[in-house]
Parts: C-alpha cells; structure tokens; sequence
C-alpha cells in the first residue's frame, strides 16, 4: 500500500504533568491531557480542567501546549486528515465528566476519551 506522504500526519499523544504537593512527600496526581500535533511546535488539548467538584472538558487549538514541564510523552497513534480532527473533537466533547467523586481524575477520563476514540473507529 502507497501512502501519499504529502498529506498531513498528526500524532496524538497523552501527557503527564506534575502538579506539586498536597503536603511534604504527599504528590498530587499526574494532570493526563491528550494532545493531537497540528503543525510545528502547536497542537490541540484535551482534558478536563477543575477539581472534583467542577470538573469541566477544555479544548484548546492550534496552540502550543501550556505547561512545557510534562513529566511524560507516549504517543498512541497518527491521525491522517483534518477530518479526523474534527471527529476527535465531537466525540471527546460527549465523553462523561464525572463530579463529586474523588477517586475519579483526568487519569479516569483520558482512559474514557481513548477508549471512546477506539470504539468510534
């Protein structure tokens, strides 16, 4: 099978972040975002945003990624069209956002949103 190698690739990647400490060797969580590559050194994220109370989903586009200090990069798969972009974005705006749960995290809903984008082809 030939790919067309001018048509444009995007990774999508889940990062880790550091969030500090609660307390003296108390860790918060890794913030887990999904980052889809759109051009040089810009992409789009996805996550939720908030605490427990108010978690809510965030997309940013077209934009370089915010915290620069990502504890973890591992890319999961290529994206081969902006129409595929446009279908991870629907589809991840549906993902549940669950509240008043503390042992749910962004860790909960980047498995949820990976396992959506999976299902949905």
């Amino acid at each position: 099978m030939l790919i067309d190698v001018t048509e444009a690739y995007h990774k999508i990647a889940l990062i880790q972040f550091w969030r500090g400490e609660e307390q003296f060797l108390r860790s918060h969580p890794f913030h887990r975002v999904l980052y889809v590559e759109t051009g040089s050194g810009i992409g789009n994220t996805y996550e939720i945003i908030g605490d427990q109370d108010s978690y809510t989903f965030s997309m940013t586009e077209n934009q370089p990624l915010e915290n620069k200090d990502c504890y973890g990069r591992c890319y999961v798969r290529s994206l081969d069209s902006e129409t595929v972009l446009a279908l991870i974005r629907d589809n991840l705006k549906k993902v549940e956002v669950i509240r008043n749960n503390p042992a749910w995290n962004s860790h909960d809903w980047v498995e949820t949103a990976l396992r959506t984008l999976r299902d949905s082809g």
